[in-house]
């Protein structure tokens, strides 16, 4: 978008560069958006992915504690 905008205006250099800013202003603008909604969304994934990990680990740890119990009555009796 940018390189069409800057080729399509007449003009010296320095004007067609400030000319082809102002023509691409609203696509960057949508990119900015767009790329921080991507890292808000990639934060919050990793942050979920931790929480689950968590719960696993505590999961393995309840599971263990009740197997070792499970163990012992079996020997006692």
């Amino acid at each position: 978008m940018f390189a069409s905008a800057y080729l399509s205006h007449e003009g010296p250099a320095h004007e067609k560069k400030y000319a082809t800013e102002l023509a691409t202003a609203a696509e960057r603008d949508v990119r900015d958006i767009a790329q921080l909604a991507f890292k808000h969304a990639d934060r919050q994934a990793h942050a979920l992915e931790s929480e689950l990990r968590a719960y696993q680990s505590i999961g393995a740890s309840v599971r263990a504690m009740y197997g070792a119990e499970t163990d012992r009555a079996v020997i006692a009796r």
